[in-house]
């Protein structure tokens, strides 16, 4: 029995579906299916069936299934204690982060932790809070950048900084020219982007909604950098981070009139005893060169 055989098993019944437990694991489902299926010969029980639903477990791999994350959570303890011996910290940190702070923030993040930590091999994985946040407490990520607040009360999560949301709208938009903060409820006849998910655009649904009118939504796109740049180019206009509406751009960050929309970043980890000596060191850079 291997390692690799428990996180297949573990990463299918956290998901329920064998494609995206094979997109987490970054691997081939074909490959994934071996692995099940070695760990089910090995101990001579079906652990997983399918439903119309998905895959789920049988009364042998719900009960399989403590004892599996037990014994992973035991071999990555005993990693980070032996981490913990070495004078400089070295192995593999999986990194994931909000797509807005991993297209603005973490490449010069990045940059400090080669630079301190040539010994050091970093995945970066982008994605939305929620499942970032899942990634997290199944083992697959050693640290994440999220917003709060956080679904699993059992994860640690140190505040880095809040910042405002602002409507950030093409250059020379008619709002732009108002000179004043902009009531989300008047975004309703204004073609607009969005991510696929969000509070932000569930915040403009909301207003629009009060005032009696529905928001035209015209593009969604699962890229932050796709969201800015195609409101450069005239598209529509979105509901960002103010760190997605820098000097840098060119289109008009608009403020939102109060009480506005603020957002709260954080880094989590699952807690000390499950961070090796170089996810330790990766995030105190992180939490340095993060907070606001």
């Amino acid at each position: 029995m291997t390692s690799d055989q428990l996180r297949a098993f573990l990463a299918i019944v956290e998901r329920k579906n064998l494609t995206r437990a094979a997109r987490a694991l970054r691997m081939s489902q074909p490959g994934l299916t071996r692995q099940l299926q070695s760990l089910e010969r090995e101990l001579g029980a079906r652990l997983l069936v399918r439903t119309p639903r998905g895959v789920k477990p049988t009364e042998a791999g719900e009960r399989f299934s403590t004892y599996a994350r037990r014994a992973l959570d035991d071999l990555h303890a005993g990693r980070a204690a032996l981490d913990a011996l070495r004078d400089e910290p070295r192995g593999s940190v999986a990194v994931g982060a909000i797509f807005t702070v991993g297209a603005a923030l973490m490449p010069q993040a990045v940059k400090q932790i080669r630079a301190r930590y040539p010994e050091v091999r970093l995945t970066l994985l982008h994605g939305e809070a929620d499942a970032l946040e899942r990634e997290l407490a199944s083992g697959a990520l050693d640290l994440a950048v999220l917003t709060l607040p956080m679904k699993h009360l059992d994860l640690v999560a140190q505040r880095l900084w809040q910042e405002d949301l602002v409507v950030a709208a093409p250059k020379g938009h008619p709002l732009g020219r108002l000179k004043r903060p902009v009531e989300l409820g008047e975004l309703a006849g204004v073609p607009l982007l969005s991510t696929r998910a969000g509070a932000a655009k569930r915040a403009v649904e909301v207003a629009c909604e009060a005032r009696g009118e529905r928001p035209d939504f015209v593009v969604e796109t699962d890229s932050s950098e796709a969201l800015a740049r195609l409101v450069e180019q005239g598209v529509g206009v979105a509901v960002v981070p103010a760190v997605m509406a820098g000097p840098e751009r060119r289109l008009d960050a608009i403020p939102i009139a109060p009480p506005g929309l603020k957002r709260q970043i954080a880094l989590a980890h699952r807690g000390e005893a499950y961070l090796t000596a170089a996810a330790r060191a990766v995030r105190d850079v992180l939490a340095s060169a993060l907070k606001r």
